[in-house]
């Protein structure tokens, strides 16, 4: 996905889908209707204490993989499973991945007319293909998609890290050529905003993590839920050195992550800084971040509910 990760973009894409059912045959037939997809983005909800809410937004780019389901409405039958399909920027259209020897496949809706309930997610993984049927009502519980934000969101490209970020959309009782999916947020977004101490910090040598926090989720596709999964981590942060096209306010840099929703504790290291390399030694220094004990005051901004598909500012003035 591009820089402008959260840029709200109304994407109209144009996509003929070609059945992973049994019915045999690619091309269209008399009975067989295509279906038009019409992609949108939820935008992300900043939360914070200090801060007047606002929005980020978000597009796909050239060569991002999405992951379509479907079953028959009103049963358990799948009737097309994690069906890889690949964004071509120029056309603003999704294609069915194949060799370029090969002609371009299509998908149809089932030739008795049958409605359809799909469910799409981004990014793409191959390995929820051999999963039993994540959308049968008879398991319990019901299969999940394992998903897990990368522990290290620092020094990858922005594109890696908006891999991070778990896009899911459903539209049941599908019936027109016309599909609307609109994508939302699964993960939150916490963005901490440090103003420099008594020491000047070199963003090219100083670290930022977050530390106490769950990275993995199990995604039920039939409701969208998200569930905790393994144990805490640490997270390194992206540094970002405009927050919206803006420059950040004097002294304060900027750092991002994408976690899965949880609770963040009162009284929990949460944040770790450590400038090392400096020109001068006296300038590295290492400082923790710990979560003031809620007393009471309603006002107290932890323990920190975070939610799917929210954007969180939490400040932080170093000694």
């Amino acid at each position: 996905m591009k820089h402008g990760l959260f840029s709200s973009v109304l994407l109209s894409t144009v996509l003929l889908l070609f059945s992973c059912e049994k019915e045999t045959g690619i091309e269209p037939k008399e009975n067989r209707k295509p279906i038009e997809i019409k992609a949108t983005f939820q935008t992300m909800t900043r939360v914070s204490t200090v801060e007047e809410a606002g929005l980020l937004k978000c597009e796909f780019d050239e060569g991002d993989s999405i992951g379509i389901f479907a079953v028959i409405n009103g049963t358990d039958s799948l009737y097309i499973n994690n069906q890889k399909l690949v964004f071509d920027y120029a056309t603003k259209t999704w294609k069915i991945e194949v060799p370029a020897e090969e002609e371009e496949k299509n998908l149809y809706y089932p030739s008795h007319g049958e409605a359809l309930d799909f469910y799409a997610y981004y990014p793409y993984d191959s390995a929820y293909e051999s999963l039993p049927n994540p959308l049968d009502s008879h398991l319990a519980p019901p299969v999940a998609l394992h998903f897990a934000v990368q522990e290290d969101q620092s020094t990858i490209s922005e594109e890696d890290f908006q891999k991070s970020d778990f896009l899911f959309s459903t539209a049941e009782n599908q019936t027109q050529n016309m599909v609307l999916l609109p994508f939302a947020h699964k993960m939150a977004l916490l963005e901490l905003r440090v103003e420099e101490g008594s020491t000047p910090i070199e963003t090219n040598n100083f670290t930022v993590t977050v530390t106490n926090v769950y990275n993995e989720s199990d995604i039920t596709i039939s409701n969208g839920s998200v569930a905790l999964s393994g144990a805490t981590k640490t997270i390194t942060m992206l540094y970002k050195d405009t927050e919206l096209g803006m420059l950040p306010p004097p002294n304060t840099h900027i750092y991002w992550a994408l976690v899965p929703p949880q609770t963040i504790a009162d009284n929990v290291a949460l944040f770790s800084f450590v400038q090392s390399g400096s020109l001068d030694p006296l300038e590295d220094f290492a400082s923790v971040y710990t979560t003031p004990v809620n007393g009471g005051n309603p006002s107290d901004p932890f323990p920190l509910d975070i939610s799917s598909g929210n954007h969180y500012i939490i400040k932080v003035a170093l000694p």
